[in-house]
């Protein structure tokens, strides 16, 4: 497996960064490198083009604001690795930024760079050297709102830098927990502001743009805030009347995104390439005219729509996660996809959306062969079997047209299986996913004996199994006339999100998890190190006493009698360090010990 092989390289686990903002007067924005280097386009080598040389010279700057409106002056420290190797003491002016220049040799060993200053209370940023650069433009509107208002959530938050460091700073704490058959070391690359941008109100976006036939309102200064700018690899842009969107939410809490937007790490997704996931879902009537218009005697087959006050969901895609709108863990597809072009600059695009996104999806095996099974998971043989390929809608994003005539006649053999060819979801043969419509779904119609049932073929399994190794030839499963799995997740209860414990004995409690459930499976981790499954539980039990050490990451898996798992979202809380790993865990109501080993 070649494209995998850079998942064997090795970097730190522990969080990118860490903020200690105790100084409401005092705001570490970000730590930049100087010079600054454009990513270059279409380049071959973009995990050397763009990058300083090792050896070159290069300088840390850490961009320091002083609310007062009286100079100070302040203690300040640079450490590495957790040695400090220069201090000092720097003249803050009044009302205005400062910057302080670390040089250092640069190296694509990864390291962890921290910048202190000690006010009324140690204010502290940690970056990765070795981190993809974002820049952030924020108009004058925004930024003054995020300075009144961000102190209000009582955790030393000071303004907007501070509000968008902690969406870095959740990405680099869900990268290394994203673990999959395909990526056991996690996510292998880290984020790192680089620059933040204050513009007047209105001026975003910074270039004229032009109309690229993107959908209504895109591209606009929040996807596309400067595109002359290629010294960052990522860009996002927050124009002034967003604050209205923020207005009444001003607690602590990742379903706040006054706190923490998730959107916006999903956002950064797709300007690094990352596609919708949530795209192989199938729906019907919604007014971007998807539509399944396949009828069976005359009738609809998608029937009553499972979700009919959205327009009508029919399938969903059991890839739960980041670019699905599940902000708080990353995606399989996506995490397998962020590791091919790990520790690479950008080459076709830094805005939302590049040049190459989604350039993964028509990795496809040359030969394809399903086994089609009822919702037993008995091969059906001897089977007529049509394939309906989507289309999609003019003017509208990834929709899905399918129309009532088969784009493929096939027949199972005696073993339920049938030849598909490379790419059954086209008739080009290729797979598309973005403004105009989406291909990545078929629907598959299976018969035998007068007896019909239809099931949903992604193409998303066949990236996995070409990403597995299998480019010539590949065996899959799919299941007809299952019911429609909802992805319905347990809710985290306590720990409080972000909330900081005080002992290392916690109890856990969730609730939930949708209809069917047959018990829960619970995975931890401490200061981001592998998670490990700290216990499996029955449906009555949504509550478990386990040992928590350092910064905690808890996440819930709820196994269903007739649908896949469905994970909640990961939520974070602190605990003291120094705790024992959570060897024993108790179960509650019953109180019942239970031994359960590290993983």
């Amino acid at each position: 497996m070649p494209r995998l092989a850079v998942l064997l390289a090795a970097f730190l686990l522990l969080p990118a960064t860490t903020r200690a903002d105790k100084d409401p007067d005092i705001t570490v924005g970000w730590i930049g490198r100087t010079p600054k280097m454009d990513w270059v386009r279409d380049s071959p080598h973009p995990d050397r083009d763009g990058w300083p040389a090792p050896g070159q010279s290069v300088s840390w700057v850490a961009h320091v604001r002083n609310w007062k409106d009286r100079a100070r002056t302040l203690p300040y420290r640079w450490s590495i690795d957790g040695v400090t190797i220069a201090s000092g003491t720097v003249d803050l002016p009044p009302a205005a930024y400062t910057e302080l220049a670390l040089p250092w040799t640069w190296t694509f060993d990864r390291h962890r760079v921290t910048f202190t200053i000690d006010g009324d209370g140690e204010n502290a940023l940690t970056i990765f050297t070795d981190a993809i650069s974002t820049g952030f433009w924020v108009e004058q509107g925004m930024y003054d709102f995020m300075r009144q208002h961000q102190p209000e959530l009582g955790i030393g938050s000071t303004g907007f830098e501070d509000w968008v460091e902690r969406h870095v700073d959740r990405f680099n704490e869900m990268a290394p927990l994203a673990i999959f058959p395909e990526t056991q070391q996690g996510v292998l690359d880290r984020f790192r502001i680089d620059e933040i941008v204050v513009v007047p109100d209105g001026a975003l976006p910074l270039v004229p743009l032009p109309n690229e036939g993107q959908m209504d309102g895109q591209p606009n200064g929040s996807t596309h805030p400067d595109t002359s700018d290629r010294t960052v690899d990522l860009e996002w842009g927050f124009p002034s009347t967003g604050t209205a969107y923020f207005d009444d939410f001003r607690t602590v809490g990742d379903q706040n995104s006054f706190y923490l937007s998730g959107s916006l790490i999903h956002e950064l997704g797709h300007a690094r390439y990352l596609v919708d996931v949530y795209g192989w879902n199938v729906w019907t009537g919604l007014s971007d005219g998807s539509e399944v218009a396949i009828t069976e005697g005359g009738v609809p087959v998608a029937g009553t729509p499972l979700m009919p006050e959205s327009g009508g969901y029919v399938h969903f895609t059991p890839e739960q996660g980041l670019m699905n709108q599940d902000y708080s863990f990353v995606d399989r597809v996506s995490a397998i996809a962020l590791n091919f072009i790990a520790h690479h600059r950008a080459i076709e695009g830094s805005s939302n959306d590049p040049d190459n996104e989604g350039s993964f999806l028509n990795d496809l095996p040359a030969q394809n062969r399903l086994t089609i099974r009822d919702a037993n998971g008995h091969p059906i043989p001897d089977a007529d079997v049509r394939v309906y390929q989507a289309t999609g809608v003019p003017g509208h994003f990834i929709t899905k047209y399918y129309d009532d005539v088969p784009d493929l006649d096939l027949h199972t053999n005696a073993g339920g299986r049938v030849l598909v060819g490379r790419c059954p979801f086209s008739a080009d043969g290729k797979i598309v996913h973005h403004f105009g419509g989406s291909n990545v779904t078929a629907i598959v119609r299976a018969e035998r004996g007068g007896k019909v049932a239809y099931g949903f073929l992604e193409s998303r399994l066949f990236n996995l199994a070409y990403w597995d190794g299998h480019t010539d030839f590949a065996d899959h499963d799919l299941y007809v006339g299952e019911p429609v799995c909802f992805p319905a997740r347990a809710a985290l209860l306590e720990p409080a999100l972000e909330e900081t414990v005080t002992g290392h004995l916690v109890t856990l409690k969730w609730s939930g998890g949708g209809p069917g459930v047959n018990g829960y499976r619970i995975w931890t981790s401490s200061d981001g190190a592998p998670s490990r499954l700290a216990a499996t539980v029955n449906a009555a039990t949504t509550r478990l006493t386990t040992r928590a050490d350092g910064r905690m990451a808890w996440w819930v898996e709820a196994e269903h009698v007739s649908c896949p798992p469905s994970r909640s979202q990961t939520a974070f809380f602190t605990a003291p360090p120094g705790g024992r790993p959570p060897l024993r865990v108790v179960e509650t109501p019953a109180e019942r010990p239970a031994e359960v080993s590290p993983r």
